[in-house]
């Protein structure tokens, strides 16, 4: 009883954390940063709480420019898209998480004081696990949606509250064997009026 009572604490501690975190409204501290030392930093605490059968491969582009983002968030995104694979391939058999970065022009948003912000600079984190079912994939960056039976469904919902606050895109693909979670973020030289 005691050691339910212990991870039952630990549950309910991380819970209001995550309440916390998604209650936050502070807005990004942005500076300066190479999105490759984010993602770097983060596969190195993930190696360190992941599965052992998981392993990790990237595919960067070292060209790409810096953003102007806030790290400590950015952080946060990451972590939180790579527990997400890392559930997702906790049955796999050599599960493989996949960070990639690539430039791609033409996709752009409209902010709310009418900037148009393109976003060439893209993130992907890919997991070979089973997949998202199709009634949760439209709705996952919603709040309190879940795929995982202890999950509190902010997890993605902080995802998306922070991408949007750095003006970028997130949006997802799932089918068997293939789930890829795509961010989007801009550099800030391509603002335009």
């Amino acid at each position: 009883l005691t050691g339910l009572i212990i991870e039952e604490t630990k549950r309910i501690i991380n819970l209001i954390e995550q309440f916390d975190k998604f209650g936050d409204l502070r807005k990004p501290e942005l500076k300066n940063i190479n999105i490759h030392d984010i993602l770097e930093n983060v596969k190195s605490i993930s190696k360190v709480h992941s599965n052992r059968n998981i392993s990790f491969s990237d595919d960067y582009d070292p060209s790409l420019p810096l953003i102007l983002g806030d790290r400590v968030q950015l952080e946060q995104v990451f972590v939180n898209l790579i527990d997400n694979s890392a559930y997702a391939l906790k049955d796999v058999d050599n599960g493989v998480i996949t960070l990639r970065t690539y430039f791609e022009k033409g996709l752009s948003i409209l902010t709310s004081d009418g900037l148009k912000i393109k976003l060439p600079l893209q993130i992907e984190v890919e997991d070979n696990g089973a997949g998202i079912s199709d009634d949760l994939l439209d709705k996952i960056f919603d709040p309190f949606i879940s795929g995982s039976i202890n999950g509190t469904g902010l997890g993605l919902a902080l995802v998306s509250k922070i991408i949007l606050s750095h003006n970028g895109l997130i949006s997802v693909s799932s089918k068997k064997n293939k789930t890829k979670f795509k961010v989007s973020l801009p550099i800030l030289t391509d603002k335009v009026k």
